[in-house]
Formats: structure tokens, C-alpha cells, sequence
């Protein structure tokens, strides 16, 4: 087995083939490894016992839950930039067949890139711009006669996972995985279901309705011709179970995240998405919780009951096995990031402003657009009138950047909105006054991580923000009159030359002197705060030029 160190961010943008991914500051705590009492405890004293180590957690997350296997005889190679830590834990745990590579990632990858991939198993494609991606999965055939005609508890489980035989859907990505995947698109991680891997007993988590960040859920296949939200895949009825089947309420479903990994890995049963608020999935339905559960006539004693079907098919939501392919059939589960906290644009609401000359009036009060994807994607096309604010410019792990005005550009570096790099983006794009940030104005962004540029803008001090509802393709598709390529005032682009015009004025503001005396400046921006000083006035901001 292959293990990378580093952290998940790195992973997901490039790894060896068929690593796992285990950060090294998830296993260890100043060196010394961590472990599991099995409940309600990750420290350095929890066990001593090797099956118990927080190591082999987060293995088996992803790779097979028998309940017995530590994969302790496997040969484990580690790599990153915490290898040799990491190798020394494992010893320490009481893996005996470890080692090092003698490499990091960078040099693999210069030397050896077709043996390199990139996100995480199971996963298809990555879209950062509208915060998706796609993943693989199955419908059960190991268990297909029971998860296609019984209402059930679980609706997506990794392959692996202990309780992938009881799951419509068996995934190829596994639980932790897929949170690292969702936090790296700009998910929240947060959520009620559990602290740590605390949960308390029923009486006290039964009654918590799942309260973190929405995700929405749509699957397709093959002839299916659309994607099908998950919703779309029950049929939400009394239980078999139910003793009072008059008195049935639909409540309906709407995943969120609950702060599950690390109850996820303690328990390892593979829950991506649980029916009913849940402990251990990664993410859960908010409609209903472990009350709705006992109410529709479910119960939790695996041990106890093990042929009990009440464990497992007591619930409301019975899949539509006439509408969904059949036993071992490969499906695609797309996963949408919602931030249903940053308000949204319509298309139609941007396509006014566009044409009433909105976004181009010269105020503090104006409508900005702000595309926060790459400059490359920008100049290739972007909504008319957009300015540019790459998303990995204005922000870092989600906090805004601020510059001390001298020699600093951190996420502590002042609190101040004029101090703000988005402020400062902005205002190179647009006027410089020295006292401009345009806060008041109404900032409606669109492109990568679109929603949590919005909220870094909301923790800066901008108020009225929102999020564009379409990503850019589909705006290109609805409005190809209200695009544009290049920068302001970019005339013409030569790549084969290596070269492009753009337009610009003589200074009209200053002309006697500028035009009569030696000067400092040659080409200046007009919203720049020293156009006054230069003879030619030019149209395209500087960062844009650059």
C-alpha cells in the first residue's frame, strides 16, 4: 500500500496512483500515535492496541470494513513531506513492513507523471467553478432484492464501508475522501450530529435534525438521458413497520453535512448519505431524524436483533427500482456545494442590469460583477462588463487576505475593509481615489468557489452580495451577445506573434503639462490614482495587462 502524508488538499491536486491519503497530522499528536477507546475518545492514551489506532481508521475508511481486518501484515510505503514520521508511527503502532520512498511528490511527478492522478477514487470530474463533482457507484447486487423493493436507512454507501450490503448505492469513493473533496470545493466541514466521534446516547441525538451545509445529490446512468435528484429516487410512504400508518406525515429530504468524519471513521460504515439524520454518515437527511426512525418502526440493535430487519429496512423512503437500472449497473452521483446562507442572481436579474447599463455606471453604488475564476478562463470569455478577481487571489482557506500597506499580504494582516485585497482588486480595476472600496455597491459574483468568495466578501464588511444561480457555460449558452473576450480595451490578441493592442487616449485631464514637460509616466491606467500625471491614458487595468 501506498501512502501519501500530506495533506488533503495536495492529494486531491496530485498523487501517486492508488495512494492512500492519510495526513499525518490526522495519526499523530507530537509524535506520538493517536488512537480510539472506541466511543468517545482520539488521544495518545485512548488504546495501545494496533486495531485501535487512528491509523488503522482512517485505512480502513478506505479500503475494506470486515470489523476484523488492520491490513497490519500489508507493505505500506509513505511518502510526502512527513514520510518519515509517518513511517515511525506505524512502527510504533506495530506495522513491521514500512518504509519510505526516496522522493517527494514533485520529483514523481517530473519523472514519472502517467503513474500520477489527480482527486480521489471513484471520482469522475471536478467542477470548481459551480462547486460539483461526479462520482461512480453501483446499484447493489449483492443485496439488490432487498434495497430495491424495502424502505431503507441508507442511500449511499462507499463499497467498503461495513454497511454497504444495506445501501442502494454502493460508491467508489470513500467517506473520508469525499469530505476532504467537499471541504476542498469550499464545503463547511461543520455540523450538529457529532463531536469528535462523541454521539451520546438516543435520547439525546434522535431528536437533532442534521444542520450543516446543504448538498444536493442528482444521479444518472446510462439511457437515463438527465440527472434524477436523489428525492426523485424514493418514494417516501408509511414503513412496513409503521404501527400507525394513518397518522403518516411526508417530510420530505434535503441532505446536509453533519460533522461526521471522524464518528465515521471510528464506526467505518461507509455512510455518504443517510436517509435520516445520522451520527455516522458523512452527510444526512435533515427532514428526518433517529425519532422519525423509531416512529416508522426502525431500531439500532445489530448485535442483539442481527436478523432483525427493523436494523435496516424500516424506513419511509422506498427506492423506484422501475425507474432505476438494475442490480450491478455503474451510475453517476453528481454532489452540489449549496450555500443557501449568500443570497442568489438570477439570469434574468444580471441580463437587466447588463442592458441597462447598470454595471458600468461610475459610482460607489454601482453593480459589480466579479468572475472569481483564473485570468486564463477570464480572457478567454466572461460576462460583459465582469471584473476579475481570481478566487486564490482575494482569500486563503476561506479568510480574507488583508496587506498592512507596506510589506504584508496575510490573512492578519489588518481588519480593515479599505485593507482588504479584494477591496484592492477591485479598486485597480475600477477608480482610484484613496478612499474608494466600493462597499456600497451591490457585487453579484460568479465562476470557482463563486459562494465562498461571497462570504469572504460578507467577513470583509460588503453587504449586499450575491452568488449568479448559472455557472458561466450556461450563461455562454443562454446569452452568447452578453460575453466578451480578452480585457477592457483589448482590441486584438496575437499568440502566434506573442503580442495584442488595446486602446487608450492622450491626457486631456492635464494635457498642458503633460504634454509640454518631462514626465515619470508613460502609460497609465485611467481609473489609476497618477493618470493625471501621464501622457497616455490606457483603458485595461493593470492586472489585466499583467
Amino acid at each position: 500500500m501506498i501512502i501519501d502524508t500530506r495533506d488533503s488538499a495536495e492529494y486531491i491536486e496530485g498523487h501517486i496512483i492508488d495512494a492512500i491519503n492519510i495526513p499525518f497530522a490526522l495519526i499523530a499528536e507530537s509524535g506520538e500515535p493517536l488512537y480510539t477507546n472506541g466511543y468517545d475518545e482520539v488521544s495518545t492514551t485512548a488504546s495501545t492496541q494496533l486495531a485501535d489506532s487512528w491509523f488503522a481508521h482512517i485505512l480502513i475508511n478506505q479500503l475494506t470494513n470486515d470489523f476484523t481486518s488492520t491490513y497490519e501484515d500489508s507493505k505500506i510505503i509513505f511518502y510526502g513531506a512527513s514520510a518519515s514520521e509517518a513511517r515511525n508511527v506505524a512502527k510504533e503502532i506495530g506495522y513491521s513492513d514500512v518504509s519510505k520512498l526516496n522522493a517527494d511528490y514533485d520529483d514523481w511527478n517530473a519523472n514519472y507523471s502517467n503513474f500520477t492522478e489527480t482527486c480521489a477514487p471513484g471520482v469522475i470530474a471536478i467542477d470548481q467553478e459551480s462547486n460539483t463533482f461526479t462520482f461512480s457507484a453501483v446499484i447493489n447486487a449483492d443485496n439488490y432484492e432487498n434495497v430495491s423493493q424495502k424502505g431503507t436507512h441508507h442511500a449511499i454507501v462507499y463499497k467498503g464501508g461495513g454497511l454497504a450490503f444495506y445501501s442502494l448505492l454502493q460508491a467508489n469513493i470513500p467517506p473520508f475522501c469525499f469530505q476532504e473533496l467537499m471541504t476542498y470545493l469550499g464545503a463547511i466541514p461543520d455540523g450538529n450530529m457529532a463531536d469528535g466521534i462523541y454521539y451520546g446516547d438516543a435520547d439525546e441525538y434522535g431528536s437533532k435534525h442534521t444542520d450543516g451545509q446543504r448538498i444536493d445529490f442528482a444521479v444518472t446512468w446510462e439511457g437515463a438521458g438527465r440527472y434524477y435528484s436523489i428525492e426523485d429516487l424514493f418514494d417516501e410512504m408509511p414503513s412496513a413497520y409503521d404501527s400507525d400508518p394513518e397518522a403518516f406525515i411526508p417530510l420530505g429530504m434535503e441532505a446536509r453535512i453533519g460533522g461526521t468524519r471522524d464518528s465515521n471513521m471510528n464506526w467505518n460504515p461507509g455512510c455518504i448519505l443517510c436517509l435520516y439524520s445520522c451520527v455516522c454518515g458523512i452527510t444526512s437527511n435533515s427532514k428526518a431524524n433517529d425519532d422519525t426512525w423509531f416512529e416508522d418502526g426502525g431500531i439500532y440493535d445489530p448485535y442483539g436483533l442481527p436478523d432483525d430487519p427493523r436494523n435496516y429496512y424500516a424506513g419511509r423512503f422506498y427506492p423506484k427500482s422501475g425507474l432505476l437500472p438494475g442490480p450491478g449497473e455503474e451510475v453517476t452521483i453528481k454532489v452540489t456545494i449549496v450555500d443557501d446562507d449568500v443570497a442568489a442572481t438570477s439570469e434574468a436579474t444580471l441580463l437587466t442590469y447588463l442592458q441597462n447599463g447598470d454595471t458600468s455606471e461610475n459610482s460607489q453604488d454601482r453593480i459589480l460583477v466579479v468572475d472569481t475564476r483564473s485570468s486564463e478562463k477570464y480572457i478567454k470569455g466572461h460576462i460583459k462588463d465582469a471584473l476579475n478577481v481570481p478566487y486564490h487571489m482575494a482569500q486563503s482557506g476561506g479568510l480574507p487576505l488583508y496587506t498592512n500597506g507596506w510589506d504584508e499580504v496575510s490573512t492578519t494582516a489588518s481588519d480593515q475593509i479599505s485593507d482588504s485585497w479584494l477591496a484592492h482588486l477591485l479598486v485597480n480595476q475600477l477608480v482610484n481615489d484613496f478612499s474608494s472600496t466600493y462597499q456600497e455597491s451591490h457585487i453579484i459574483f460568479y465562476g470557482d468557489n463563486s459562494y465562498t468568495m461571497a462570504k469572504v466578501a460578507e467577513q470583509i464588511g460588503y453587504t449586499d452580495v450575491s452568488v449568479l444561480n448559472d455557472v458561466y457555460e450556461q450563461w455562454v449558452t443562454s446569452n452568447p451577445d452578453e460575453i466578451e473576450m480578452y480585457a477592457p480595451g483589448v482590441i486584438e490578441v496575437n499568440e502566434t506573434e506573442g503580442s495584442f493592442t488595446f486602446t487608450g487616449f492622450i491626457n486631456s485631464s492635464n494635457y498642458e503639462n503633460v504634454s509640454t514637460r518631462p514626465t515619470h509616466h508613460g502609460i497609465t491606467y485611467k481609473g489609476g490614482a497618477l493618470s493625471f500625471y501621464s501622457y497616455f491614458v490606457a483603458n485595461t487595468p493593470p492586472p489585466l495587462f499583467s
